[in-house]
């Protein structure tokens, strides 16, 4: 029986064959993109889960790939690519991801130094979504820090 890592890396290993093989369609890029998430590979998720963003999908699968663009990119410390897919994912409106995606805009803008665009977030955050202890102590951390 494989374990977790070695589905996911089953999985990569499948959907390459895949699209190198029979045919590029937005689900093989899917897969492998949140399998390499899933394997801690965020250099080799990003340019899977971008290729998807040319194909069409539900809104649902493209919230997730902004979402985990946005993050891969912060976990790769390119604060300014994670905002701009927290961006992206905000145009779409509200689901049960959006606090989410702001609080990742917020921890991107405070890792690039830009304390009045978060607090501007972390204030329009805490109006949508009313008492949040976490942004509350983010905001005392970051304008601790200024």
């Amino acid at each position: 029986m494989l374990g977790k890592k070695e589905k996911y890396n089953y999985c990569v290993k499948i959907c390459n064959f895949y699209t190198n093989h029979i045919s590029e369609d937005m689900e093989s890029y899917y897969f492998k993109g949140f399998s390499y998430v899933n394997l801690e590979d965020p250099e080799n998720a990003i340019p899977a889960l971008e290729k998807t963003l040319e194909y069409e999908m539900t809104e649902y699968q493209k919230i997730l790939v902004l979402t985990q663009l946005a993050v891969s990119y912060m976990n790769i410390e390119n604060y300014e690519k994670s905002i701009e897919y927290c961006n992206k994912r905000l145009d779409i409106e509200n689901d049960e991801y959006l606090k989410m995606t702001l609080k990742l805009k917020i921890c991107s803008l405070a890792c690039l130094d830009k304390i009045d665009e978060a607090n501007e977030c972390i204030n329009y955050t805490l109006k949508k979504f009313g008492h949040d202890e976490d942004l509350i102590e983010l905001k005392k951390d970051i304008n601790e820090e200024d």
